[in-house]
């Protein structure tokens, strides 16, 4: 009923901006002062909505559960409540405008901080969700506690399994134009699915993340990009030209700036750029033999020739060594075990998929960060969070085949200029009986990332105690040396491992990690923040 009470207070106060400032003005007479009775009435409105606003969240708080995606892991330390002006990305500072400041002391807001649009990801997760919309019918409230505990700055998400948006009756590879950043709505059944989208995942992000979409023309394949603001990337691409080049299976004859299985999303920041793909499986006919070959030599070409280092994560489809599955004697009798010999064995696990993933590797000196920080040559127990496809259990039949087996076929590859940043990998969930899957097949996967500037690594590649010194020295002459020179804050915590595996820790300088403050009541944010006429937008929490 509170929150009820104030979405009308709030649209009352919209509306009279709207519409009873302009009248006001029109009275007063030309020759008089400029305005003052239009700034009065600002005033008054400005002072009761904050007001209200403050007094309305102070008593729903306690009926609100948190439901919602957090917008930042550091939000103890900003204020509940908050005016943002926009455009100002600068240090807290209390707002010029006159009717703020007017405010007694008790009452006056503060600026909210916020970083730039520019920086890097600091923790990046991908997650095949084997069908977005049934895991969201199943199992939505697993998945919004997951990532209000994350709150990861991107969430790659491969397999959604939404079609396209495209013209009426048009059939699946028929060449015609596809809206790929829109879902298909014609049925009832899509416009249905959709909703539920909306209602649960758009929702829980609405305000706090810019997403992506990469859609098929059918309901297979698909992936999505969701990045935390303020950062966004400079540029967003949905397809390699190598790729296309490569064959035109991998093309899109009506837009060539789209894969036409919706497999790939790469996006450009600051210090490096983050690739997300759902690559195809290698299948057991010569066909998809060829296809996966096709593709493994094409992304082989196009990370080789890029000068920006990279981060490639997703689900990749390939384990890339003996350790990566729970059994690998059992896995090379599965499926095809034809001609030729090095495609026989399960798929992701053929000796000709992994030779062809270590050249790849060292080609364009990629590292696979999981396996960096967590090194193994025989298989590690098959209960343990180490495998990130699992088979499923018995539904229908006594015996499921895969059931407590797996395959680590999720990875996070980066370019080895970026190890000296890699602060985690890890995989998110474990056991035969998919603790931390929700509902997938596929777990999630974590690749924690340092700030360009808090790697303790010097440029002659200095680690361990030698490079602590260094940092500690740095840290010093910072310390003495006019903040307001070098417009860089520090941010306190573990940044780096060193390029050897040494853990090093210390201070990182300007983190573009936002401090924004966990967000609720997300519909209402959008309204006031798109209709308040004076240039600010009320910050709800």
């Amino acid at each position: 009923l509170r929150c009820s009470k104030f979405s009308a207070l709030c649209y009352i106060h919209m509306r009279l901006h709207r519409y009873f400032r302009p009248l006001v003005g029109s009275l007063l007479p030309r020759t008089g002062p400029p305005l003052l009775t239009h700034q009065l009435v600002s005033l008054k409105m400005d002072r009761f909505i904050i007001r209200k606003s403050k007094s309305s969240l102070s008593n729903a708080s306690s009926l609100d559960g948190g439901a919602g995606l957090p917008s930042s892991a550091n939000s103890s330390s900003t204020q509940s409540s908050s005016i943002t002006t926009s455009g100002n990305n600068s240090s807290n500072q209390e707002t010029a405008d006159s009717s703020v400041q007017q405010l007694p002391a008790a009452k006056r807001q503060r600026t909210t901080t916020t970083s730039t649009e520019g920086g890097d990801p600091r923790t990046i997760i991908s997650w095949n969700v084997n069908g977005l919309t049934t895991q969201l019918k199943k199992t939505w409230s697993e998945i919004e506690a997951f990532l209000k505990k994350e709150q990861p700055d991107v969430l790659c998400l491969q397999e959604v399994r939404m079609a396209a948006a495209c013209a009426k009756g048009a059939k699946i590879g028929d060449g015609q134009l596809r809206r790929r950043k829109e879902a298909k709505m014609e049925t009832a059944a899509e416009k249905k699915e959709w909703k539920l989208v909306e209602d649960t995942l758009i929702r829980a992000c609405a305000g706090r993340y810019h997403i992506y979409w990469s859609l098929a023309d059918s309901k297979y394949a698909g992936t999505a990009m969701l990045v935390r603001k303020p950062l966004k990337p400079s540029s967003v691409r949905y397809t390699l030209p190598c790729l296309a080049e490569a064959s035109k299976e991998h093309q899109d004859p009506a837009d060539p700036s789209c894969h036409p299985e919706g497999r790939i999303i790469l996006a450009a920041f600051e210090t490096f750029d983050l690739l997300a793909t759902y690559a195809p499986n290698n299948g057991n006919t010569e066909n998809s033999f060829e296809r996966r070959a096709t593709w493994d030599e094409a992304l082989r070409q196009e990370l080789r020739a890029r000068a920006k280092p990279i981060v490639w994560i997703g689900d990749i489809n390939i384990a890339p060594a003996w350790p990566d599955v729970s059994h690998p004697d059992w896995f090379l009798r599965q499926c095809y075990q034809g001609d030729p010999e090095d495609m026989r064995g399960q798929p992701g696990f053929t000796p000709g998929e992994r030779a062809r993933f270590r050249t790849l590797l060292e080609d364009c000196k990629l590292v696979d960060s999981y396996r960096h920080l967590h090194p193994a040559t025989e298989p590690p127990p098959a209960g343990g969070p180490y495998y990130t496809w699992r088979g499923h259990p018995p539904v229908h039949q006594p015996v499921a085949k895969y059931h407590g087996k797996g395959m680590r076929i999720d990875l996070c590859l980066l370019h080895e200029s970026l190890l000296p940043r890699l602060e985690d990998s890890a995989i998110l969930g474990h056991s035969e009986g998919r603790i931390g899957f929700m509902g997938s097949d596929h777990c999630p996967i974590r690749a924690t990332i340092a700030a360009a500037q808090a790697a303790n690594v010097d440029s002659s590649g200095t680690t361990g105690a030698a490079a602590t010194a260094a940092a500690e020295a740095q840290s010093f002459s910072a310390s003495t040396a006019d903040p307001a020179a070098n417009g860089t804050t520090s941010c306190e915590g573990p940044v780096t491992a060193s390029g050897d595996g040494d853990k090093v820790e210390g201070k990182g300088i300007g983190s573009p990690k936002a401090t924004t403050t966990p967000f609720k009541f997300a519909k209402l944010e959008k309204i006031v923040e798109s209709e308040h006429l004076d240039g600010s937008i009320i910050d709800l929490e």
